[in-house]
């Protein structure tokens, strides 16, 4: 329970696994579906959140979540996930204690969206832990491969979805997932969204999360985000709810959207 619950945190805050964009901003939260969209050159997106997970035994706390996004190119992005993780047992457990998580990851885009052709992107991450923080280290050390798509179904609705696999380099153990997240426009500065989201975990319980979110922009490139969701797998009481802030900063004129 206890590492499946560390793979699912790394999975959904690393690639996210949260994800939203809108008329004028792409940003990769709230959610666990990532778009295939990269932020424009010349422009430094930082991503920012406070996640809180309840499990049966235990609950886990990021604090914060920070996302780093650039691009090389109008093809090429890359990324850096800098978080701690608190995690805390509903009975005593000395095991309690802070994690650090890192990672370097890159996405590139495959495919512009054409007619029933979605937009798609590859998702590349590798996980990094800096030999200064060993005291807070976590049992996991996943890397991961994700394929991200998008069609645009109606000028307001987004459908969007992500198939890939995760690895657990300490254990060799491995997580292939999917996810599919309908996206509606309710004015240029608002959005709703729903999604789900189905995690194949090898030698434990499959975790089956339906999560819903809103985002608002506070300005052309600064936005909120509000998400809240539940597990689905037979009986459980998991659940989340998440908060968070991105904002971007431009250093050249050309920052239009890829």
């Amino acid at each position: 329970m206890f590492g499946r619950c560390l793979l699912f945190l790394f999975v959904v805050s690393m690639h996210p696994a949260w994800a939203q964009e809108n008329l004028h901003f792409s940003v990769d939260r709230p959610g666990i579906s990532d778009y295939p969209t990269i932020v424009p050159k010349g422009a430094l997106q930082v991503e920012s959140g406070f996640e809180y997970f309840q499990r049966e035994d235990h609950r886990s706390i990021f604090l914060p979540t920070i996302l780093l996004r650039s691009s090389v190119n109008k093809w090429l992005e890359w990324r850096f996930t800098n978080r701690f993780l608190r995690i805390d047992s509903i009975a005593d457990n000395p095991d309690d204690k802070y994690y650090y998580f890192g990672a370097i990851d890159a996405k590139a885009v495959m495919f512009r969206e054409k007619g029933i052709r979605p937009a798609t992107s590859l998702l590349v991450g590798y996980s990094i832990t800096p030999n200064t923080s060993r005291k807070l280290r976590g049992p996991l050390w996943g890397n991961y491969v994700l394929v991200l798509m998008e069609n645009n179904l109606h000028d307001k609705v987004l459908f969007n979805y992500n198939a890939g696999i995760t690895w657990n380099g300490h254990s060799s153990t491995t997580s292939t997932m999917y996810s599919f997240c309908f996206e509606v426009e309710l004015s240029t500065q608002a959005a709703v969204f729903i999604e789900q989201s189905t995690f194949f975990n090898q030698g434990e319980k499959n975790d089956y999360w339906v999560d819903v979110g809103y985002t608002h922009l506070v300005a052309k490139h600064s936005q909120i985000d509000f998400s809240a969701g539940l597990n689905l797998n037979g009986g459980s009481h998991d659940f989340f709810f998440a908060v968070g802030y991105s904002t971007r900063f431009s250093f050249s004129d050309d920052t239009t959207t890829p």
